[in-house]
């Protein structure tokens, strides 16, 4: 749908698949389920990104900061994005 016609912007951040202890826990649940080796869930989510791998530590909270620079998000928006860490 086209929103600029509207007066309506939107601004998102979609970090794609972030590399945790949680995102390794659901590939173990997922693959366990499945039958499948291990990782392979993993992996067919990063065969999917554009930039072939998963997020590293670290790059969420610069990406918040140069969105919050930008005056797309919270001025605590990477603050917020390192409680979601875990």
């Amino acid at each position: 749908m086209e929103l600029a016609k509207h007066n309506i912007t939107v601004n998102s951040y979609a970090p794609g698949v972030v590399g945790t202890a949680m995102r390794s826990l659901i590939d173990e649940r997922l693959t366990a389920r499945e039958g499948t080796p291990r990782g392979s869930a993993l992996q067919a989510q990063v065969d999917n990104i554009l930039a072939g791998r998963v997020i590293r530590a670290g790059e969420r909270r610069k990406a918040g900061e140069l969105f919050g620079r930008a005056g797309l998000g919270p001025p605590d928006w990477p603050d917020r994005l390192d409680r979601w860490r875990h």
